[in-house]
């Protein structure tokens, strides 16, 4: 229900803006050429949705999106290895590599597309081309993470630097290479689409140019639209591949709805219930223990916590032979009465008379 609810304010919250943005625009009076309100864009978007063109072309964006994601990562993948392992490659291919980054790819874009033509092979290296850089440094940043204590712990045990990548590398990796996989994802749809913007023969940017050109700016913002929709359904397939892969990394567990008055209550009595069951196992010695924690705490992580060092202790306590005399009443003897009295945890009632 609470996931239903959240999906709800959500949608609620867009319906809000939109409504928003139409009044604004009505009452203030503002051209259509300039900013249409969200009316006239959904009839746009209902007229090019009818017509087939923005699904013919959708398909289009989204191919050279996913083949440019794909290949840049590929080429990330592979040069962040080689420079994380080897020195020489960091000083002789990283300088390169960050030059490159520095260049526009809006500038780059005009001779992609004269080098690799006017169909989707221009799109796809220009797509490649921006998704490669925040994956190659996550790459890096993420085999270099590797604890090297743990490195040499496998290495003298034997294992080779094959198995030392793939069980201990690599997944101390994965938490960098997906969060950078993530990023690249959306870089990939914009580098495709500056492409389409210089020269295409099909795609969501051509759409946009001719929409331009022809002033139809409700039609290019139901484009946007599109292109946003598409943007944020590809970020989700990411994240959630990431969650699939990586569910034992702290960094992707999704934190839990808070539990519903009943259910708390329920665990404090359990946990209340544990607490007596405890306390006499531990014997007198335990009685030290400050009994009157607050509830609300013991339903936390450091209240269940203090409950298990407190049971410890108490067996501790039990366990030392100095303490068991002052339990069972016996007399320790000797130089044992003046060790007695400096003992943590036994409480001066059981010390004896001595």
């Amino acid at each position: 229900m609470s996931g239903l609810r959240n999906q709800a304010l959500r949608a609620l919250l867009l319906v809000a803006s939109l409504l928003g943005w139409e009044m604004a625009v009505r009452l203030l009076a503002v051209p259509a050429f300039i900013l249409p309100p969200p009316s006239r864009v959904l009839v746009a978007l209902a007229r090019g949705a009818a017509s087939g063109v923005y699904l013919e072309n959708l398909w289009v964006t989204l191919l050279e999106t996913i083949l440019g994601f794909a290949l840049g990562s590929l080429i990330a993948f592979g040069t962040g290895m080689a420079i994380a392992r080897s020195r020489a490659a960091e000083f002789f291919l990283y300088p390169y590599v960050l030059l490159f980054q520095s260049m526009p790819k809006v500038a780059l874009a005009p001779l992609i597309v004269v080098w690799f033509g006017l169909g989707v092979a221009s799109k796809v290296v220009s797509a490649a081309l921006v998704a490669f850089f925040p994956l190659l440094v996550n790459t890096i940043l993420g085999l270099r993470s590797a604890d090297e204590d743990r490195v040499n712990l496998m290495r003298s045990l034997g294992a080779t630097e094959l198995q030392i990548f793939r069980m201990l590398r690599l997944p101390s990796a994965l938490p960098f290479i997906m969060a950078g996989a993530e990023v690249a994802m959306v870089f990939a749809l914009v580098g495709a689409i500056v492409a389409e913007f210089v020269g295409a023969e099909a795609g969501l940017g051509m759409l946009i140019q001719s929409r331009n050109f022809s002033m139809d700016v409700a039609g290019e913002f139901s484009l946007l639209f599109i292109l946003a929709a598409v943007g944020l359904t590809l970020s989700t397939i990411v994240v959630a591949i990431r969650r699939r892969v990586l569910f034992w990394d702290p960094s992707v567990r999704v934190m839990a709805l808070p539990r519903p008055v009943e259910g708390r209550k329920r665990m404090r009595r359990a946990i209340l219930a544990a607490l007596a069951m405890a306390l006499p196992a531990a014997g007198s010695a335990q009685s030290s223990v400050k009994v009157g924690i607050c509830t609300r705490s013991l339903t936390t992580a450091a209240g269940l916590r203090r409950l298990r060092e407190a049971r410890g202790d108490g067996r501790r306590a039990l366990q030392h032979p100095l303490r068991r005399a002052a339990h069972h009443g016996e007399d320790p003897g000797g130089e044992g009465q003046d060790l007695l009295h400096r003992v943590p945890g036994v409480p001066l009632r059981d010390r004896g008379p001595w």
